[in-house]
């Protein structure tokens, strides 16, 4: 890896950097404190969507009406 690419971060963060690309990408981290930053901003944001996700499900019906929809327009090749 040369230089810092965001995709990079992106990738670590969903564990799809392997081998030499994840060995590359910890050392570039080692030397790189705007990419530690970003690292840790992105990490930071992942938590907090974790913690505010919703506080109540949506109901059965809603769920199966979308499940539903969502089926049909597979079948149907349309989009919305």
């Amino acid at each position: 890896m040369k230089g810092c690419d965001d995709q990079n971060i992106q990738l670590y963060l969903d564990g799809e950097l392997h081998g030499k690309n994840l060995e590359e990408f910890c050392g570039h981290l080692k030397k790189c404190t705007v990419c530690v930053q970003e690292l840790k901003t992105e990490e930071e944001l992942i938590s907090l969507l974790h913690r505010t996700r919703p506080l109540y499900p949506a109901p059965e019906a809603l769920r199966r009406r979308i499940s539903s929809e969502h089926a049909m327009a597979r079948l149907t090749g349309k989009k919305n």
